[in-house]
């Protein structure tokens, strides 16, 4: 009944529309495979495509996936699956790849605080202590300046130490002049 309502009120060029529509869906990078298996549905539901459906679906199930691995494992393992099949494996593998960025983000997390870790039981002191013992930014600041090689010189563009050539102030307009590749200090 829905159907026949449907056609009595859809205009002729709707269907093709849909189907264009739904060849065009991709996974954006953030998008669940869950999500993206829905709106795949959603979108083929008013596209007619009778018999092929499931065929369909897999189809822009295996060409939409943002993860070229995951396609690539899944075109592999996928021919004799018809799309439950294959929507049933993407989701797993999805589920996999997820937990591996979760255990690799929770690796990193671990590596980054171990050497804190070793600071404090190298030193002896509380964080606290130890950080009214660093000496001040203006007495770092001096030194890094003086332990700066001597053989570069400073920019006649911009006044830094680097290779005029590769001056980031080469295509700037100054404002007092108007000349390109100065600045208004130097």
């Amino acid at each position: 009944m829905i159907h026949i309502v449907r056609q009595a009120f859809e205009p002729p060029g709707m269907v093709e529309a849909n189907r264009l529509r739904f060849s065009r869906l991709v996974q954006t990078e953030g998008q669940s495979a869950q999500s993206f298996c829905n709106s795949l549905q959603v979108a083929a539901e008013n596209c007619n495509f009778g018999p092929a459906y499931s065929m369909t679906l897999k189809s822009r199930l295996l060409a939409g996936i943002w993860s070229d691995s995951i396609r690539e494992r899944l075109l592999a393992q996928s021919t004799a699956l018809d799309y439950s099949g294959t929507k049933a494996l993407f989701l797993q593998m999805d589920a996999a790849r997820t937990q591996s960025q979760v255990l690799a983000r929770a690796a990193n997390v671990n590596a980054i605080r171990q050497p804190a870790q070793h600071q404090r039981q190298v030193s002896g002191q509380p964080r606290s202590s130890r950080s009214k013992q660093q000496p001040s930014r203006s007495a770092n600041a001096s030194r890094a300046a003086k332990s700066r090689p001597t053989s570069v010189p400073d920019c006649f563009r911009c006044g830094h130490p680097h290779n005029p050539d590769t001056c980031p102030a080469r295509t700037w307009q100054c404002f007092n002049c108007q000349r390109v590749g100065r600045r208004q200090e130097v």
